[in-house]
């Protein structure tokens, strides 16, 4: 455990043309590292999990990361905020926000500026509504045990979708 690692310097991660994968957890950041200067020209995995000081994700935090598509696995966290533009910028393969427990709403421009989610997990969240942008390139959508998810956007919204995972009665049917 890193839970005593408090910062990491804004230049830590810069100029990573092959990085292809980066795991931070269980530290005591409260804040995203900054990856905007990464540049990698690889598909990138960025593993963030269990920082429960982590709060926010605030605009275009990804972007500069990488040139080609992107995974995003930010679950266990302690995000309560997703900022509108957050994902600006990148190809985004899979955003994993399972198990932020205080995380109530996807902004309405959460995935303005960006290509994707292709894949989106906000299972074990408090969010009760889905953006009304962004949703045309989802293929997988899991929303398992989101008990305050009662109502989906139209079912237009999601062009792309062929899988959808939800455990709540009111989403059947």
């Amino acid at each position: 455990k890193a839970n005593k690692l408090m910062y990491i310097d804004q230049d830590a991660f810069q100029h990573l043309p092959s990085l292809r994968y980066l795991l931070i957890s269980n530290t005591g950041l409260r804040f995203l590292p900054v990856v905007q200067k990464v540049h990698s020209f690889q598909k990138v995995l960025l593993d963030i999990q269990d920082n429960i000081n982590i709060r926010t994700i605030e605009r275009n935090s990804f972007m500069g990361l990488s040139s080609e598509s992107v995974i995003l696995w930010l679950n266990k966290n302690g995000i309560q905020e997703i900022e509108n533009h957050a994902f600006n910028g990148t190809y985004l393969d899979e955003l994993n926000l399972s198990d932020n427990q205080n995380l109530e709403k996807l902004p309405n421009d959460v995935f303005q500026g960006a290509n994707g989610p292709v894949v989106l997990d906000i299972s074990r969240t408090k969010i009760s509504f889905l953006p009304g942008h962004g949703l045309e390139l989802i293929k997988k959508l899991r929303a398992r045990s989101t008990y305050n998810l009662r109502k989906l956007p139209d079912l237009s919204k999601f062009r792309s979708l062929i899988e959808a995972n939800f455990t709540y009665p009111s989403h059947c049917c």
